[in-house]
Parts: C-alpha cells; sequence; structure tokens
C-alpha cells in the first residue's frame, strides 16, 4: 500500500467528515487558511485554559485576602495569621478561603504580651521558620518594625510551640543566639 500525501489524507478526512453531517470541519481540513484560522483559536484557547489553571492554583496556594478600608484589594497570603497581621497594619479587613469577611482587630482587642525584635533577631526567626516551631507565630505576627503582639490564646498557643520544640530535652529556641534566647525565655516566662 503506498503512503498518502498529506492532501490526500486532508481531502478524505473532509469527505469523511462532509458525509458524517459535520460539514464546518470538512471545510477545515480543505481549506489551509480555515485550518490556520483554527490552530490560532485552538492555542488561543490551551493559553485560557493554561492562564486559568494558574491563576486558580495561585489562588489556592494563598486563599486570605486583605482588603483596605476602602473595598481595594492590598495582598493574598498563606496563612490567616500573615493576613490579620497586614490587615492589622493598614486597618483592613481579612477575607477567608470561603469569602468570609472577619472583622479585624480593633485597637481595644487586648495584647497583653508584647515583645519587639531587632531586626538581625527578625533575620533570625525567618531563618528558622519552618525549621522548628517557635518562629512560625513570631514571624505572622511580626510587624516590620519588629513588634509582636499577643492575645492571650495566641501566647498559649506559642508557647506550646516552644514546648513542643524543647521536649526531649532540647533547647527551647534552637538556632537562637544565646541573648536572643534569653530575651524570648523571658517573653515566654511572662505568660501568665
Amino acid at each position: 500500500m503506498a503512503k498518502k500525501s498529506g492532501r490526500q489524507l486532508e481531502r478524505e478526512i473532509a469527505a469523511s467528515l462532509s458525509a458524517g453531517g459535520q460539514p464546518q470541519l470538512a471545510s477545515m481540513f480543505s481549506d489551509p487558511e480555515a485550518r490556520k484560522v483554527f490552530a490560532r483559536e485552538m492555542r488561543h484557547e490551551l493559553q485560557k485554559k493554561q492562564t486559568s489553571q494558574k491563576t486558580a492554583a495561585a489562588l489556592a496556594e494563598r486563599p486570605y485576602v486583605v482588603k483596605e478600608s476602602s473595598g481595594a484589594l492590598f495582598g493574598r497570603y498563606k496563612t490567616e495569621a500573615e493576613a490579620r497581621v497586614a490587615a492589622d497594619r493598614i486597618g483592613g479587613t481579612v477575607l477567608g478561603p470561603g469569602a468570609h469577611a472577619t472583622k479585624k482587630r480593633s485597637a481595644s482587642r487586648p495584647t497583653p504580651y508584647r515583645i519587639k525584635l531587632t531586626p538581625s533577631e527578625m533575620r533570625a526567626v525567618e531563618f528558622a521558620r519552618g525549621r522548628y516551631a517557635w518562629p512560625d507565630m513570631l514571624s505572622a505576627h511580626a510587624a516590620e518594625d519588629g513588634s509582636i503582639a499577643f492575645t492571650e490564646s495566641e501566647m498559649w498557643q506559642w508557647t506550646d510551640d516552644v514546648d513542643s520544640d524543647a521536649e526531649g530535652g532540647h533547647s527551647p529556641f534552637p538556632l537562637a543566639s544565646s541573648a536572643f534566647a534569653d530575651k524570648l525565655q523571658r517573653f515566654y516566662d511572662s505568660r501568665v
């Protein structure tokens, strides 16, 4: 059997599609310009689909939205804690994964536990974050100037994180310098 040329195959496909009641597809195979238009439209549709998938993945990765009081989008965050810190800083609100707004913390909400970290201490927190539990909440609640404020329940959560790092006789603040570890220990001990 002799190999058919591209044009022969295209004509046979067009004839088969016409006979099958699909004249639009048949015309595409019989007209080179129509094939180009079809290919361009398919590329465009594939690009739209890929962009949509990338956008959906990016939104799923950062489900918490912070909006300014004007309603303008301020940013997207991975955790609610990170989003709350940003919302508190600008006086905005947090929209969670279910797109349900949560109230921003009011200035009257008590945050009895406060600590201020230096830039080098903040770098140490960022370096240790993800490796140990103690720096995660500090990082999530830190303002740009290094100040951190915890409510009573947040302080208890943080001390539980510190205790989990110290299990088995380990240092409660691994990767922190001794001076920084002492400062964190004083903060830890301030819990009621």
